[in-house]
């Protein structure tokens, strides 16, 4: 049996999840992982697809895995998605401390904190760390050189520090106005790195910008590329040891062994993020408008259906916000009426009693130590557009079923976001009209 012969197979068993992508570049040890994934999958969970004996069979053999020596698998019970458990709400009052700052120039909002600089020249830059105590000037370190990619050269200008133990990046891409795709490079951190960032970088291919993903050093400035392939990309994320990446076109995702220089088509899979350096979580249609989520193990190739034909008609998301991170996911139909999904077990916590609560837009993150997620209901313009403030913070603790609910009154000031600065403190900025100072809302949790 050729790697053909496999691949046709596979595909006529069910191409509605990663499918492999012929490109003439190594395939064997993905192959192995899908290989060993249908087999598992016969075995273990009720779907559509549907494997016979002789096939599961076949490809062991093929491969010489003796059933002895496979890795050893957690089997899935009867009941993939536990009973709900009911969820319990406790009004807070409006308890926070808020502090003043104002300087003169750019006043902006990062991970962790603001970025301060000149107005005109962009000179003077400062990042300031917020902290339970107050708010505390950081040393930033700024990169301007000439990069040479792509048939090019990019003035590469961006400010750095680190706040609250997290890289906290501003960007200053050059020549927006005259060519805003071509000149719109972008840089990122990686995971918890603090010594190192993620490059991005439109290349002009074939009439159209595919960009290109670079491994970026801030302290010797060397880049080395850790992405860029035949099918164009308009984003891509990595895994924080850099050993895999999801990219996506125009709604088409692909799934990348760096190592190993395979890829692969996640077929009509979609939403993929990395849940943790080994797993992505992504949803895949059900009957009707559900969808099933699956929890996909990448080294042993095997899947796990978490959630069957979820009847939430909106949609699904993971908790967190760069295509990492997140171990529980929230199911939401914009009626209030919403779950929260562990992604490691598949158990759901029914959120109710929140049908009061204005549900324009949602934004949720989870603690730094993963054992709270704070639910943010954000106001909208009526229109869709954000930052017109936080009408309710909803801190749930996923063990108790409790949600202690503070409710705001907003300012007609822009709102933005910061998140947890410790395990028990949530950060909200609001921007003065003057756009030389702000409030730094900081509300604590016990």
């Amino acid at each position: 049996m050729t790697a053909d012969n496999l691949l046709d197979a596979i595909g006529m068993v069910d191409d509605s999840f990663l499918t492999e992508q012929r490109r003439g570049r190594p395939v064997w040890r993905f192959l192995v992982a899908l290989a060993a994934a249908v087999a598992l999958l016969a075995l273990s969970v009720g779907t559509a697809m549907a494997v016979n004996e002789g096939f599961r069979e076949a490809v062991f053999s093929i491969f010489r895995i003796g059933t002895t020596e496979t890795p050893p698998v957690e089997l899935p019970t009867e009941d993939l998605a536990p009973g709900l458990r009911e969820m319990d709400v406790m009004d807070l009052e409006d308890q926070v401390t808020a502090r003043y700052f104002a300087k003169n120039g750019v006043i902006q909002t990062v991970a962790g904190g603001l970025y301060t600089c000149d107005y005109d020249t962009h000179e003077d830059p400062a990042f300031w760390e917020i902290g339970v105590e107050g708010i505390t000037e950081i040393a930033a370190t700024r990169l301007d050189f000439p990069l040479e990619y792509g048939g090019r050269t990019i003035r590469i200008l961006l400010d750095y520090g680190v706040i609250n133990g997290k890289l906290a990046i501003r960007v200053w891409p050059q020549g927006l106005n005259e060519d805003p795709v071509g000149n719109g490079w972008n840089v990122v951190p990686i995971g918890d790195r603090l010594d190192a960032a993620l490059l991005s970088i439109p290349v002009l291919e074939n009439d159209h910008y595919n960009f290109h993903f670079l491994f970026l050093d801030l302290k010797t400035l060397e880049t080395r590329v850790l992405l860029a392939t035949e099918t164009p990309l308009d984003h891509a994320w990595f895994s924080s040891d850099l050993k895999y990446a999801i990219g996506v076109h125009w709604g088409e995702y692909w799934f990348y062994d760096l190592e190993q220089g395979t890829s692969a088509s996640f077929g009509q899979a979609r939403e993929p993020y990395f849940m943790d350096d080994e797993t992505i979580i992504c949803k895949v249609p059900g009957s009707g408008e559900a969808f099933d989520v699956v929890r996909y193990h990448i080294p042993s190739g095997t899947s796990r259906v978490l959630l069957y034909d979820a009847s939430r008609k909106v949609g699904y998301r993971g908790i967190g916000w760069n295509g990492a991170e997140g171990t529980w996911g929230l199911l939401y139909d914009g009626s209030g009426s919403m779950e929260a999904v562990d992604y490691r077990t598949g158990e759901r916590l029914s959120l109710t009693g929140l049908d009061a609560l204005d549900t324009g837009s949602l934004r949720t993150d989870e603690s730094p130590n993963g054992s709270r997620i704070l639910i943010a209901w954000e106001q909208t313009n009526g229109e869709g557009a954000l930052g017109y403030g936080f009408t309710s913070l909803g801190l749930l603790d996923p063990e108790t079923g409790v949600l202690k609910l503070l409710r705001r009154d907003v300012s007609g000031n822009e709102e933005s976001f910061i998140g947890w600065i410790d395990d028990h403190t949530v950060v909200i900025i609001a921007h003065g009209e003057d756009g030389k100072s702000c409030w730094v809302y900081a509300y604590r949790f016990e």
